[in-house]
């Protein structure tokens, strides 16, 4: 079986995928959450508990990423989405993408904007949501280190 067809699970994360992630987490993505909110592991936290809607992904039995979205408001048609992912990513890559779209496609169906921020040090995050059809705004400081930041957004 190649690793484009590899078996991926979409599941309802745990505390004990929350716990995988902060022990696991790409270097790009720790550095970023330490950039905007100075403690990866809170940040992933909040994440986690904030986020209205939430998943894992595994692939081929693996822990791969934790994602989700929550709006902005109750009457917002904006959301907040995020995703924080393990090196599997990058030895899943082709199923990793192919995926993203779906499930991006599906949280577009909840909320037809979706937007969050990006460091612009995290190169293969900005490529992803690129290839995902993101719209990126001018790099600004932001976060509790000010850091160039870009905002992303995809409207359905």
């Amino acid at each position: 079986m190649g690793k484009d067809s590899v078996k991926v699970e979409l599941r309802a994360p745990t505390q004990a995928d929350v716990d995988l992630l902060i022990a696991n987490i790409r270097h790009d993505d720790k550095q970023e959450l330490d950039a905007s909110h100075g403690d990866y592991q809170k940040a992933i936290q909040l994440s986690y508990e904030k986020s209205k809607y939430k998943w894992a992904i595994y692939a081929g039995g693996e822990f791969v990423c934790l994602f989700g979205m929550h709006p902005l408001g109750l009457l917002s048609d904006t959301a907040l989405i995020w995703m924080l992912g393990t090196d599997q990513i990058e030895k899943n890559k082709g199923a990793f993408i192919r995926h993203s779209q779906e499930y991006i496609k599906a949280m577009l169906s909840v909320s037809p904007v979706l937007t969050n921020w990006c460091d612009v040090r995290n190169k293969k995050t900005v490529r992803w949501l690129k290839l995902m059809g993101f719209t990126f705004f001018e790099a600004e400081p932001y976060g509790v280190k000010g850091y160039p930041f870009y905002r992303f957004e995809l409207r359905g």
